[in-house]
């Protein structure tokens, strides 16, 4: 008689805990980006590894944001697989600049060609969601050097 007073009593110690005890939503905002390569700017051609990212808030007024872009997000590049990942504590709309230059080399290791790369996208990272975005990177023609005077 008295364990089972006692089993009673653990057991309804242990089913009012889980009364109060509530799970914490993931309230975090996160992104994914992935730069690709594309010809056409609509076909994802291949993946663009090392790519150069930056944001750009200007167009959105994003308070708190735009000190963590400008602190710790300045310089960023996407990793081997072309994919940048961040998590954000607040939700933000800001657009995404990605540029990539490559080089073509010669038998000799000597730079014949350089080719540049430039894609933007604009981005809202939403409260406890993954946002997944594609930079599409075309070509940029070269620079033209200014016409002799």
């Amino acid at each position: 008689m008295k364990s089972n007073k006692i089993l009673i009593v653990l057991a309804l110690a242990v089913l009012t805990s889980f009364a109060f005890v509530q799970c914490k939503k993931d309230e975090s905002c996160k992104m994914k980006v992935t730069c690709w390569y594309s010809s056409d700017g609509v076909a994802l051609d291949s993946i663009a590894p090392e790519a150069s990212i930056s944001f750009n808030t200007e167009k959105y007024q994003n308070g708190t944001v735009d000190s963590i872009l400008t602190k710790y997000l300045s310089d960023t590049c996407t990793d081997m697989k072309g994919v940048f990942e961040y998590t954000f504590n607040n939700p933000a709309v800001f657009i995404i600049d990605a540029t990539k230059v490559d080089t073509i080399k010669d038998d000799l290791d000597n730079v014949v060609d350089i080719i540049r790369y430039k894609g933007t996208v604009q981005l809202q990272v939403k409260e406890g969601e993954l946002t997944e975005k594609n930079i599409l990177l075309v070509k940029v023609a070269p620079f033209a050097p200014d016409p002799e005077p």
